[in-house]
């Protein structure tokens, strides 16, 4: 079980994006056919055909590091996860 969980409220969970993608890194995850949770990476994955989704496109950080321009920036995959945390990418 993801620690914390039952302390949220669905109810008062929001999540606005302000693209159409919804970028997802740090953390475990497991396929979709598994039940429970590993993470709330992981659950939001699980949740993310729910109409409060809507149409936006799900990207892992290992789908972007796959990408042949990732290796021309960066090597290691936290060093992009702290740049991106820190608002310190807006385009490559």
């Amino acid at each position: 079980m993801v620690p914390f969980v039952e302390d949220l409220s669905v109810d008062k969970l929001h999540v606005q994006a302000p693209t159409e993608i919804i970028f997802l890194c740090g953390g475990p995850y497991t396929d979709f056919s598994e039940p429970g949770t590993v993470s709330m990476r992981d659950a939001f994955r699980k949740v993310s055909a729910h109409p409060a989704v809507g149409n936006r496109e799900i990207v892992l950080a290992e789908d972007f590091t796959k990408l042949s321009v990732f290796a021309a920036y960066y090597e290691d995959i936290l060093e992009f996860e702290t740049d991106l945390g820190s608002g310190l990418i807006t385009t490559m």
